[in-house]
């Protein structure tokens, strides 16, 4: 299941059954209700003005402004995953996809533009844009790629861990922490990574940033990193 909070603190999930469910900022009481007919969904956002959005499978791109009682289609003409959609603003949006696909959109979505490619063969497992001009999104075998200037342009560099990626949190200043599979964890600061020590040999697959540090989900772990955490620096 993913899960987004909106504008106005109310939230927002997908099942991967083909439902959304949404509830308040206490997240007391949910409400759920069906997407229309799809082979897969993958991931879901919703933005400052509250507009929920879905991606999926076949180039499937939905939004809804209406909480999710109607569904307009965005979707691409193409055999495609679309795994990953964030919106670091209300007007500016990524969608990433398999085969290294990215699209962007400045105008809230009501058009999508292809931006650069992150190579064929890159699969990205995850993202995260700090602003609409940086953002980190990783894949296999520790491999990280990095733009600056709102994904027209990609670097690749790898953080210390072999595994595969799963979580990504772009932080200010350049840094940025990435979390995988059996605890693997690293922190980016200055320019150079660094693996996180002394992780539960768990797959973390959620991260996200608090006013005390830094916090991973994991497979029946749940845990805080404070600001400064211990790592294992590499050249």
């Amino acid at each position: 299941m993913r899960v987004a909070a909106c504008g106005d603190g109310s939230l927002v999930a997908l099942d991967f059954s083909g439902k959304i469910w949404r509830a308040g900022a206490d997240a007391a009481a949910w409400t759920v209700s069906a997407l229309p007919p799809a082979d897969a969904v993958l991931d879901t956002t919703c933005t400052a003005d509250n507009h929920i959005w879905v991606t999926g499978a076949r180039g499937l791109l939905l939004v809804s402004d209406d909480g999710g009682k109607s569904w307009g289609a965005k979707s691409l003409d193409e055999d495609i995953q679309l795994l990953n959609i964030q919106f670091p603003t209300a007007s500016f949006g990524v969608v990433t996809g398999e085969f290294g696909r990215v699209l962007v959109t400045r105008d809230g979505g009501a058009s999508w533009s292809q931006a650069g490619s992150l190579g064929e063969d890159f699969y990205p497992q995850a993202m995260h844009f700090e602003t609409d001009k940086r953002g980190l999104v990783v894949g296999l075998s520790g491999a990280v790629q990095e733009t600056r200037d709102g994904g027209g342009s990609w670097v690749r560099t790898n953080a210390p861990v072999e595994a595969p990626l799963y979580g990504v949190l772009a932080l200010a200043d350049g840094e940025a922490v990435v979390v995988g599979a059996a605890g693997s964890a690293a922190r980016l600061t200055g320019g150079v990574w660094s693996r996180v020590a002394g992780l539960p040999l768990t797959d973390f697959r959620g991260i996200a940033a608090t006013s005390h540090g830094v916090v991973l989900a994991g497979t029946g772990a749940l845990l805080s990193l404070p600001a400064t955490v211990a790592t294992a620096k590499t050249n």
